[in-house]
Formats: structure tokens, C-alpha cells, sequence
């Protein structure tokens, strides 16, 4: 089996990707968890669907595709020189499974199930088989040497499908266990015989007993069942006369009634009728009366108009006279604001026009005064202190003497002392004199600062003042424009008054003929809407009459259709009191064939439990015979399973030891292709641990270093290989190892891609999975895995994305 491509779209963790796989060593080679050994799986899966997957098929499909995308991978792929393509699908949301499979250009198998059986019979090998002859995994390789004898005999028996030989062992030996067991049953079965045969004879004189009453008790249900159907079909011709009759009284009482309504409707129509001729009379006598009521209406309008113009005339009157009132008190609040003006001239008048620039003056000087006081009274502090320092100084030198230190030149005073002590009062005395000078200075300019306050304080009330004055002349202003305006507003007011009342005109108006037209109006407006009511109610009085003629005719076809249905009765000739003695003779009957039927069908069903059981009993007697042949056949089939277990149990032990052989060859060959011959043979013991023979003698792989105990060890592997494909009648093949350098250092790896190069006549196609980057060079062929970041991978070709 050789690959040619494959197309990979949203599996596992690679969105897209087209490969094809020349003859070469190929590289596929990508970090941890970027999706390398998804391409491999990828090719499993293309072949034998979620079997051959190491998740379930919710996991298969990349989860960043969308819901309504697909998940396919296409494999092209030859066996014994024919091509083939197999397809397999996850498709919409439901990711619903499909495969297909073409030789060439023909459909070969289509459908999951199909496809899988179609691929396993065409490589001769189940997804595991493919997975052991084709797939290699480091943890396999070291497998092979390391673990413990038993443990790597069934190992290697596993990988090289020996364990389906040992679930054939299994399945002879549950059959035989079977067959013991049904042995046991068949036995048991066999010992009522005798109990089943005195049964058979038991049976057969209570069916000779029970048959002989049963043919009378047929007759007599028969006799009864024949008396019953004449009396049933007496019954059901007189239910059908029965039913005619009562449907008959019915619509006889249905009729009636309608009778008496339409009888009661003609009645209320005819008191109706009446009632409209007198209401027709009664409008014919408001007709005259109400001929006044035009004329009532436009006198009494009359009337309104002359009321309203007096009720408006009188209105005017009222405003013309608080009008004048309003006006008059405007010129009183005027000439109070004048003689309020000249009264503030006058106070103006004693208050100096520059007031203001006087208050300014005065508070400069003010202000000049504190600070000059407030410039003394830090000079005579800064005085004072001296003064206390100097006293220290001269209190410290009468002290100490002349042995005292000079505080500022740090020399004893000696000799200087009393000059010292001279000149220390000479300035001291001095600054008695400028603190007495000074504070006499502050006391003048104290007083002189009083004065200034006194001057500001009265400028300022002054300035006050005059604001004041100055604001109420403005608020007599403000409102003086304000009484003026409304002052012209009143004299417009009245003018148009005094027009308004000029218009009027000075026509009387009578109250009493008012309320007396007033109450005509109204005696008048109640007959007109009598007559209204009358003339409304008149418009149904055609109406009335033809439903009274209506009435009348539907009166007289009622009575005819009751005196017919009276006739139907009579013609019927029903008598209640028959019909009541036949139904109790049908339910007597049919009471009387029930319990004929119950007594016939109990002595049937007797019998035929009997004939059943006896028909049971005498089947039994004929199983007998037919279990003791079931029995024989048990018994010879436990005897030859067992010898069939053991019998097979031999063949896998001698096929394990013939296997050994043969995978020593086969390693012999690849160690010696792969090494240039500088190992030449392998050989495996009975615990199949793996030995190299070197310089004649043979050699546990523990002896040689880590690189060539690899290469023993991938040899062994591929042995297993190589044994797997040719018994699967498949040549010239490709191997894939997964992760096979592990840890090895460069030189190791350096000689595994060496070996393997010299491999290409028995495996054209090798493909190595790993993370191991510094292998880049050693391959023919280089395939990257690489994350997005994205939650996708890209594969790329020999540098170039596809």
C-alpha cells in the first residue's frame, strides 16, 4: 500500500490543507499540540471512521467552524498497483456521517458501514491492523526492551494480532461452558416423563366425559337464539313505529305552542294599531295650537336683544364711574410725589456735592495712620528686645568678671572690662531714649488717628445719606411714569366708554311680558315635541298592518299542519301499553340467551382446555425424544470444545515460538540495511528479550549505547511491520513514526535518519512525526505544522503554505 495525497478540511485542529506523498523521507514536524499527528489520524480516520479515532465524533470536527460547514477528508492511495480514493464526511449541524469509496473512476462502496467493510477486506487488515503494521510510536520502541518479559511477549503477541487467536480460545471455551450447563437442563427436562404420560391418560377419559352434554347444549342455545332473533325483529319495527309516533307528538306540542305565540303576537299588533289611530288624532289637534310658536320665538328674541342692551348700558355706567374715581385718585398720589421730591431737594441741599471724594480722603488718611502706627509699634518691639539683651550681656560681665568671654569675638575681657562695661550703658541708655521718643511719637499719631476715623465715619454717613435720597428720587420717578400711564389708560378707557354709550340705543325693556312669553315658549316647546313623539310612532303604522295580515296567515297554515300530524297519529294505530309488554319480552329474551350462550361456551371452553392441555402433554411426549437428541448433541459439543480450547491453546504457543524466527530474520535484514552491515543479526530468546550479536557474540541491546539500542529496538518494530503487511498480501509499503527520537542527542538522530535512508527499497514511503526541529535537514521532504493563535494550524510544504 502506497499514499498519493490527502485533502483535509476543518479536522481536529487544521482547517485546510492538500498534501501528496512522494517516495521519500518525509518530515512532518510541528511543536506540541499544533496538529502534526492530526494528519496521521486524518489518514486512519479517512479509511476506517470513528473507530480509528482516538476521541469521540463530537470531537472530530474543528471546533471553530461554523455549524452549517463540513468536516471531510479525501486520501488518495494504491494497493498492488490499483488507485483508489476514499471520502469521508461529518456534514451540518447534526455532523451526520458519510463515506465513499472509487477504484479509479468507479464507485466501489458508498455509505459508512459499507466503506468500512469494503477497506478492511481490500487491505486484509481491521483499523487496529493498520495501526500496528503502519504506525510506530516511541513508546512502543521502548517498549521492547523495557518492560518485563511476560508483559513484552503479550506485547508484541497484541501487536501482531495474535490477541484475536486468544478471543477464538475464549468464545470455544464459553460455548463449552454453555453446552455443560444446557446438559444439566436437558437432564432435569428428561425425568418427568412418567408424570407427563399418566397425565396423557388422565386427560383423554375427561375429554370422553365432558363431550358428551356439549351437542345438546348447542341445540338448546340454538333453538333459543332463533326464538330471539323473531322476537328482535318484532321489537325493532315496533321501536321504529314508536319512534315515529313520539316524533310525530312532538311536533304536534311544538305547533301548538307556535299557535299561541303567533296568536299573542296578532293580539299585541291589533292593540298596537289602535294605539296609533289615537296618537294620529292627538298630533292632528296640535297641529292649530302650534302655528303661535314662530311668533312666540321672535318676540321673545326681541325681548333678549332690549334686555341685553340694558344690561350693557348699565355695565358701561359702572365702568364710566370707577373709572373717574381711579383717576382722581392718580392726580392725588402725584401731587403727593412733588411735595415728597422738594422735601429731598431740601435734605440734597445740606450735603456736599464731593462727599464721595471726601470719604476717599479721609480713608487714605486713615489707612496712612495705621500703617505708620503699626511701623512704630514693630520698631519699639525690635527696641525693647535690644534693650533686654544688652541688660543680659552687662548682668552676665558683673557676673563672671574679667575672666567673661566676649559673646561676639569669643576673647576674655580682662583689661576691657570696664570700658566695656561703660560703653554697654552708654547704649543702653540710648535705647531708653528712642523707646521714649518713639512711643511719644505713637501716642501723637494715636491721637491724630482718632480725629481721622471721626472725620471718615461722619463722611460716610453723609455719603449714606445721600445714596438714599438719591434712591428714593428714583423710586418717585419710576413711579410717577408708572401713575402717568395709568392715568392716560383711564382717560382712553372712558373715552371708549362714553362712545359705547352712544351707540346704544335708549329703547325700554318690560320684564313682565318677558316671563310671559317665556312661559308660552315653553307650554309651546312641550306640545312641539309631543308631536314630534306622534309623528315618529305614525311612521310603523303600515308596517302594523301587514303584520297583522302576515300574522293572521300564519295562523291558519299552523292549525292546518296540526290537524294533519293528528291524522299521521291516528293512521299509526300505537298502543303505548303493547309496545311496553313487547320490550319486556326482548329483554326476557335476550337474558334467556345469555345464559344459554354462558352454559354452551362454559362447557366449550372445558373442553378445549382440556384438548389444549392434552395437546401440550402429547407435543411434550415428542419433545422428550427430540431432547434427548439435544442432549447427545450437548454433550458431544462440550466434550469437543474442550478439546478444541486446548487444542488451540497449543497452536498459539507454538505459533508464538515460530513467530520468533521470523521477526528475527526480518530484524536481521533492516539492522544490517540500516548499519552497513556493522550489525548483521538480531535474535529473539523464549522471552522474546532482543539481542545483537557483535564481533561474533550475542548481546543483550542493554550493552550498546542509547542510539543503537533505538535503532535494534525500531528495527524489531518494523519487523512487526513488515510481517503484519506481507501476511496481508500488501508489498512495497510506507511506515509512519510517531515521536521516534524522544531524547536522543544529534548523533543518534543523525544515525536513525541515515538507517532509515538506506530502507527506501522495502519502505519507499517513510514519515516521521515529530517536534524535533534540528531534524529539518535529514529529511527528503519537509512538512510544518504551525498554530495560528487562532485555534487553527497551518501546514505548510517545504516553506509554503497550502
Amino acid at each position: 500500500m502506497r499514499l498519493i495525497s490527502l485533502e483535509i478540511t476543518n479536522f481536529r485542529v487544521i482547517k485546510q490543507a492538500r498534501l501528496n506523498f512522494p517516495d521519500k523521507v518525509i518530515g512532518i514536524i510541528g511543536r506540541n499540540g499544533s496538529g502534526k499527528s492530526s494528519i496521521i489520524e486524518a489518514i486512519s480516520w479517512a479509511l476506517y471512521g470513528n473507530q480509528a479515532a482516538r476521541t469521540g465524533r463530537d470531537e472530530i470536527k474543528a471546533s471553530y467552524a461554523g455549524a452549517s460547514e463540513n468536516c471531510e477528508v479525501a486520501l488518495e492511495f494504491s494497493v498492488n498497483d490499483e488507485q483508489y480514493r476514499v471520502v469521508r464526511r461529518l456534514v451540518g449541524r447534526n455532523q451526520q456521517a458519510e463515506a465513499q469509496l472509487w477504484r479509479g473512476d468507479a464507485p466501489e462502496s458508498v455509505g459508512v458501514n459499507e466503506t468500512n467493510r469494503y477497506t478492511a477486506e481490500l487491505l486484509g487488515l481491521d483499523w487496529r491492523g493498520f495501526l500496528s503494521s503502519f504506525l510506530a510510536r516511541q513508546q512502543e520502541l521502548n517498549a521492547l526492551s523495557d518492560l518485563q518479559p511476560s508483559k513484552r511477549r503479550d506485547h508484541i503477541a497484541g501487536m501482531l494480532g495474535i490477541e484475536r487467536l486468544d478471543k477464538a480460545i475464549g468464545r470455544v471455551k464459553d460455548d463449552s461452558r454453555l453446552s455443560a450447563a444446557r446438559v444439566d437442563v436437558l437432564d432435569r427436562q428428561l425425568s418427568d416423563r412418567q408424570l407427563v404420560e399418566r397425565s396423557v391418560a388422565e386427560l383423554t377419559d375427561k375429554l370422553g366425559v365432558l363431550r358428551a352434554p356439549l351437542d345438546r347444549l348447542e341445540q338448546v342455545f340454538k333453538d333459543v337464539q332463533k326464538k330471539f332473533t323473531e322476537l328482535t325483529e318484532a321489537y325493532r319495527q315496533a321501536q321504529q313505529k314508536e319512534a315515529r309516533w313520539r316524533e310525530s307528538r312532538v311536533r304536534i306540542e311544538a305547533e301548538s305552542k307556535s299557535l299561541a305565540a303567533q296568536q299573542a303576537r296578532l293580539e299585541t299588533l291589533r292593540k298596537e294599531s289602535a294605539d296609533l289611530d289615537q296618537a294620529r288624532s292627538e298630533r292632528d289637534s296640535l297641529t292649530e295650537p302650534l302655528q303661535r310658536l314662530p311668533v312666540v320665538r321672535k318676540e321673545l328674541d326681541e325681548l333678549n336683544r332690549r334686555k341685553a342692551e340694558a344690561a350693557l348700558r348699565e355695565e358701561l355706567n359702572g365702568q364710566r364711574e370707577r373709572l373717574n374715581r381711579e383717576a382722581g385718585t392718580i392726580s392725588t398720589k402725584l401731587a403727593e410725589s412733588d411735595k415728597q421730591r422738594r422735601e429731598i431737594a431740601d435734605e440734597l441741599g445740606g450735603i456736599p456735592d464731593d462727599i464721595d471724594d471726601q470719604v476717599e480722603a479721609t480713608r487714605e488718611q486713615l489707612e496712612q495712620a495705621r500703617e505708620e502706627y503699626s511701623h512704630l509699634s514693630a520698631e519699639i518691639k525690635s527696641k525693647e528686645r535690644e534693650r533686654a539683651k544688652l541688660e543680659d550681656q552687662i548682668s552676665s560681665i558683673a557676673e563672671f568678671g574679667p575672666e567673661s568671654v566676649c559673646d561676639r569675638c569669643l576673647r576674655p575681657l580682662g583689661d576691657d572690662l570696664e570700658s566695656i562695661r561703660q560703653h554697654f550703658g552708654q547704649e543702653l541708655d540710648q535705647l531708653r531714649g528712642d523707646i521714649a521718643d518713639l512711643s511719644a511719637g505713637q501716642a501723637r499719631l494715636k491721637e491724630s488717628g482718632a480725629e481721622s476715623k471721626r472725620r471718615f465715619e461722619k463722611s460716610q454717613q453723609q455719603s449714606q445719606a445721600a445714596y438714599k435720597l438719591k434712591l428714593k428720587i428714583k423710586g418717585l420717578d419710576e413711579s410717577d411714569a408708572d401713575l402717568k400711564g395709568r392715568a392716560e389708560d383711564c382717560r382712553r378707557r372712558l373715552k371708549q366708554v362714553e362712545d359705547q354709550l352712544s351707540k346704544i340705543p335708549s329703547e325700554s325693556f318690560d320684564p313682565a311680558a318677558m316671563a310671559k312669553l317665556t312661559d308660552e315658549l315653553a307650554t309651546l316647546d312641550s306640545k312641539q315635541q309631543r308631536y314630534n313623539q306622534l309623528e315618529g310612532s305614525l311612521v310603523r303604522q303600515p308596517q302594523v298592518i301587514r303584520e297583522i295580515d302576515e300574522c293572521g296567515a300564519r295562523i291558519e297554515e299552523i292549525r292546518a299542519a296540526v290537524s294533519s300530524l293528528h291524522d299521521e297519529l291516528a293512521e299509526l294505530r300505537f298502543d303505548e301499553k303493547e309496545y311496553a309488554e313487547l320490550g319486556a319480552a326482548f329483554a326476557e329474551g335476550q337474558k334467556q340467551v345469555e345464559v344459554e350462550r354462558e352454559e354452551f361456551l362454559r362447557a366449550t371452553r372445558e373442553k378445549e382446555l382440556a384438548e389444549k392441555e392434552l395437546d401440550e402433554k402429547l407435543k411434550r411426549l415428542k419433545g422428550f425424544d427430540k431432547t434427548a437428541a439435544e442432549l447427545e448433541e450437548h454433550r458431544s459439543a462440550h466434550y469437543y470444545g474442550e478439546k478444541l480450547s486446548g487444542l488451540l491453546a497449543e497452536y498459539r504457543k507454538d505459533l508464538i515460538a515460530s513467530i520468533r524466527p521470523s521477526l528475527a530474520e526480518i530484524s536481521s535484514r533492516l539492522i544490517a540495511e540500516m548499519t552497513d552491515d556493522q550489525y548483521s543479526l538480531v535474535d529473539l530468546d523464549e522471552k522474546y528479550n532482543l539481542r545483537v550479536m557483535d564481533s561474533g557474540e550475542y548481546f543483550g541491546v542493554e550493552r550498546f549505547s542509547g542510539g543503537e539500542k533505538d535503532l535494534a529496538n525500531l528495527c524489531l518494530r518494523m519487523a512487526i511491520s513488515l510481517a503484519l503487511t506481507e501476511s496481508a498480501g500488501l508489498q512495497r509499503s510506507f511506515v509512519i513514526l510517531d515521536e521516534v527520537f524522544g531524547s536522543q542527542d544529534v548523533q543518534r538522530k543523525e544515525l536513525i535518519l541515515k538507517a532509515l535512508a538506506n530502507l527506501k527499497s522495502r519502505f519507499p514511503q517513510i514519515l516521521l512525526v515529530t517536534h524535533v526541529e534540528d531534524i529539518k535537514d535529514g529529511v527528503e521532504e519537509l512538512i510544518m505544522v504551525e498554530s495560528t493563535g487562532a485555534g487553527w494550524s497551518e501546514v505548510k510544504v517545504d516553506g509554503e503554505k497550502i
